[in-house]
This record gives C-alpha cells, structure tokens and sequence, in this order.
C-alpha cells in the first residue's frame, strides 16, 4: 500500500500519478482504487487513513450487498459469520489495497446479475455491465470472475440491449487506457 500512498503524494505535490518527479512510470495496478483514494486525499491527507476509512465503506456495501442478496437474515448472518472467522478476507481487507473495492463490486455484479425478477432484464444487464466495467479499473484478472455472467446476461437479453452494455463495460477501461496513454 505504500507504494500506492508514494503515488499519492506525487499526484497530490502536482508531480502526477508516477513514483518519482522525473520519470513517467505509473507503478501502482488498481487505478480505481487509486483514484478513490486521490479524491479522499484531496479532502485529507493521511493516506493510511482514508484507505482505512475507504475499505470500511467498500466492507459495508459488501454487508449491505450480501444482505439484498441473500434475503434472509439468517443467510446473511451464516455469511457475516463465515467473513468474520475467515483469515485471508480480514488479511487482505485490511492491507490497503484495493482487495475491499473489488470484494464490493464483485458483490454488485452478483446482485445485479441474481436480482433479474427486481430489473428488467436490460437493467440488469446494463448494471451488471457498469460494475464489471469498474471492476476492470479495479484489477483487470477479476474479468475471469465476472466474464461467465456476463456471457449468461448478454445471452438472456434481447439484442437490442445488448450494445449499451457492452459500451458501459468498455468504457471504464478504454478511458483509464486513453488517460494512461496520454
């Protein structure tokens, strides 16, 4: 994380999102996570804070997530049990990094993706799409989680759907590109 915090401080000193001053290498691998953190860091500076505060949120709207799917509260504190005693989630939880973030949009997309009797099948595919698309600024590997329901979604889903949704999961990404290019 105090690589991801060095980067920070250069973007927030007006240096850009690099390592150094003078070199233009981008060493952190979770842009949205990162760009999350520069929005804190712009209100308060102490980096080890805000990335606490911020995967306190992210672990919420895990909670909150898990709590719509799951429907019953005695499914939801079955798997609030299981998070609690798990060593890896509160290992990886709580470094820094952005493992919080992806764990809340991976949650989203099976939300979006389950709940098709709440949405109409489009919407559904629409929000799925949207947080795959983010999930992909996150860390680019977590696509092989998400690809086989968005594969289900786009076969459920009328042609005619099927185009915003591939725009709102390419956007994300083919914007993050078009900035790290530039």
């Amino acid at each position: 994380a105090y690589i991801l915090f060095r980067s920070l401080e250069q973007l927030l000193d007006g240096n850009g999102p690099r390592w150094n001053p003078h070199e233009r290498v981008q060493v952190f691998t979770c842009p949205l996570w990162y760009w999350l953190l520069v929005g804190m860091g712009s209100i308060y500076r102490n980096h080890y804070l805000n990335s606490i505060l911020l995967s306190a949120l992210c672990n919420g709207l895990l909670l909150w997530n898990l709590h719509k799917l799951l429907g019953s509260a005695r499914s939801w504190l079955l798997a609030v049990l299981l998070l609690a005693f798990s060593q890896a989630y509160f290992d990886f939880t709580t470094s820094g990094l952005e493992n919080p973030l992806a764990y809340c949009l991976l949650s989203f997309v099976a939300r979006f993706h389950l709940n098709r009797e709440q949405l109409a099948p489009q919407k559904s595919l629409l929000y799925t799409a949207i947080a795959a698309g983010l999930l992909l600024v996150t860390r680019h590997d977590l696509l092989l989680f998400v690809l086989p329901l968005l594969l289900h979604g786009f076969y459920r889903t009328p042609q005619d759907a099927r185009v915003p949704a591939i725009v709102a999961l390419l956007l994300p990404l083919a914007g993050w590109t078009l900035f790290s290019l530039i």
